[in-house]
């Protein structure tokens, strides 16, 4: 992986250290905009991941003829594991498609 923070203290000495961000910062604050920015090269903080607080619905299950047409459509696979992955899964997407629940 290429090392990035040479070029990112390239690019900052160029421009300043707040360069046009901080007229972009200043539109979106207002008032409330830091007086100064100051920009250092360095990891990025994860994103926080939040939890969902809706219950998750089961899974639909396929009916006997979404379950049949999902193995016609894997039945020319040669591959016994891959064939077994494409019928479950194209039995999944008619079970999903066929019950109105959103991906």
């Amino acid at each position: 992986m290429e090392r990035i923070g040479d070029a990112v203290r390239q690019e900052l000495r160029r421009f300043g250290s707040a360069g046009v961000m901080a007229d972009v910062v200043e539109a979106a604050l207002g008032k409330a905009a830091p007086k100064r920015l100051r920009f250092a090269p360095g990891p990025l903080p994860e994103p926080a991941v939040e939890a969902s607080t809706a219950a998750a619905e089961p899974l639909p299950e396929a009916t006997l003829e979404q379950a049949r047409e999902a193995h016609a459509w894997a039945a020319e696979i040669d591959s016994e594991e891959l064939r077994k992955t494409v019928e479950k899964a194209a039995r999944a997407s008619l079970a999903r498609a066929g019950s109105g629940r959103s991906i």
